[in-house]
């Protein structure tokens, strides 16, 4: 059995795992437009995510004065040094106003 590895932003996951990876991302794209966010996605077709303290999250969104910051993570990247480090920079960044969220979502 052959596995495809793909390298993005530094996080290795396998094919299988990139595309659970984006499925999801795009799924909740999806529910936080249809709930009235505005949205930026590190995806394909969408406006790039700002960085946070050097890295980009898979979403951000923007509702009033709300701001939530999603990631998603897969079994093949949630123990990654990069994935740490950038969930330990996401919750900082969450905790410097109530107004932030920060959902880190393991698939």
């Amino acid at each position: 059995m052959e596995f495809k590895i793909i390298i993005k932003n530094n996080i290795m996951r396998t094919k299988e795992g990139q595309d659970r990876h984006d499925h999801k991302v795009i799924d909740d794209v999806k529910k936080l437009l249809n709930d009235g966010w505005f949205i930026w996605a590190d995806l394909p077709g969408y406006s790039k995510p700002p960085q946070i303290g050097g890295y980009t999250p898979d979403i951000y969104a923007q509702k009033n004065i709300r701001e939530v910051v999603i990631e998603v993570e897969t079994i093949d990247s949630r123990d990654e040094e990069h994935s740490i480090m950038q969930a330990a920079m996401f919750k900082y960044w969450e905790k410097i106003s109530p107004n932030r969220k920060f959902i880190q979502q393991i698939i």
